[in-house]
């Protein structure tokens, strides 16, 4: 099997709906929590967009005048030919004003100091009564919990892959993927400006937040 890479992986958008449970809720979620905060004369991000999307579906359900949709994405084979998504990497990555993101399981593929560098980012860009949404994996501090979700989540992916292809996948992402606590993705949050933050979805151990920024 070829080794798991976001640089070749084919229909991604198929392959996270059948890898998270409940991942096209969320994104349901995401597209009705979005009507409260998009607004005209600005613009709407989603970092680690993978092929765009989000983007689509929340341009597509709101019609303001004069938003601006932007996706970012490192990865080539994602970001190819696809409109309003910008191949680039996150270091170089600096935003202007925006009304609402989105940063879906994107935190945790970067190093702690690259994650501080995009909340900030974040934080110092997003209009007062804006919202970002951010979701990670997370790892619990009960390690039989931990245990339960883990193979509570390897039984609804064999639903859809092989025993041994998500044994491979497991072994890949170890080199890429680096889940914090809630406690410390609450940590970098705070530290990033963020005080006003709303848990909204969980499934197993996968976690959204809404994260506000207050009116001065």
């Amino acid at each position: 099997m070829e080794k798991f890479s976001f640089d070749n992986i084919e229909d991604f958008d198929g392959h996270i709906d059948l890898s998270i449970q409940n991942y096209s809720g969320l994104i349901q979620h995401i597209k009705n929590i979005s009507t409260y905060f998009i607004k005209d004369d600005s613009t709407v991000y989603d970092i680690g967009c993978s092929t765009g999307n989000l983007i689509r579906v929340l341009k597509d359900h709101n019609k303001t005048n004069k938003t601006t949709y932007i996706g970012i994405d490192k990865s080539e084979n994602l970001t190819k030919d696809r409109e309003d998504v910008y191949n680039m990497d996150l270091e170089a990555w600096k935003a202007e004003p925006y009304c609402f993101g989105a940063c879906l399981f994107t935190l945790q593929f970067l190093p702690i100091s690259l994650r501080k560098q995009v909340l900030k980012e974040l934080y110092e860009n997003l209009e007062p009564g804006g919202a970002i949404i951010v979701s990670e994996k997370i790892f619990l501090e009960d390690g039989y919990i931990q245990d339960v979700l883990n193979f509570s989540h390897y039984d609804f992916k064999r639903q859809n892959f092989k025993s041994e292809d998500i044994l491979n996948k497991q072994v890949d992402l170890r080199y890429i993927m680096r889940p914090l606590t809630k406690k410390e993705n609450m940590k970098l949050f705070n530290e990033a400006g963020f005080t006003k933050i709303t848990s909204f979805w969980q499934s197993l151990h996968f976690k959204a937040w809404i994260l506000q920024k207050e009116i001065s």
